[in-house]
């Protein structure tokens, strides 16, 4: 027979076993919570990772705490980069927008070498940025370097001082002459 304790007076007695389970019960959903939190972080650092695999090569220590000063570490690096590459960019901006002045009179000069008919040849020339002198030789029958226009041309590029002077005037075969000529120009 079943023995069946139905007085009133009773105690309730709580074993240690139901105690245990009732204990791990009433923990399991934090537990669970804690457990997909930790799992949430760690799928969305791997989304990061897959996303941008060049910044966390640089990251050395994966710690959840330390990942957001080295994350910010690495972004002033990068920062820092970035200006000095504006820098350097802004300097070679620079430099071409000077080399393309300081050529300018080169154009002008090929571009009235190529308009008349005469051969001319640059012997040498020399611009240390305000100054230019050029020497060069002019082949045919007549000079056609030595006119106003050339000349009112060269002080669009060189505002100061353009002197154009003929150094030399030989007949060169029959009645081909050569001419020759020293610019001297200055901004």
């Amino acid at each position: 027979m079943e023995k069946l304790n139905l007085y009133r007076g009773k105690v309730k007695v709580l074993k240690i076993r139901t105690l245990i389970t009732l204990l791990f019960i009433s923990l399991l959903p934090s537990l669970a919570i804690l457990i997909f939190s930790a799992q949430w972080k760690v799928f969305l650092v791997d989304q990061l990772i897959r996303k941008y695999p060049l910044v966390f090569n640089n990251i050395s220590d994966f710690k959840p705490e330390k990942i957001e000063e080295q994350v910010k570490t690495l972004k002033l690096s990068v920062e820092r980069r970035l200006n000095e590459m504006r820098e350097i960019v802004r300097n070679l901006q620079v430099y071409v927008g000077e080399v393309r002045n300081s050529s300018y009179f080169l154009r002008v000069f090929s571009y009235f070498c190529s308009r008349i008919q005469n051969k001319i040849f640059l012997t040498s020339c020399y611009y240390d940025g305000s100054r230019v002198s050029m020497d060069f030789y002019e082949y045919g029958y007549e000079t056609q370097v030595e006119t106003p226009l050339w000349v009112e041309t060269m002080k669009k590029v060189f505002p100061k001082k353009v002197e154009l002077k003929l150094l030399e005037e030989r007949k060169f075969l029959g009645d081909m002459k050569y001419f020759r000529y020293f610019l001297e120009a200055e901004k």
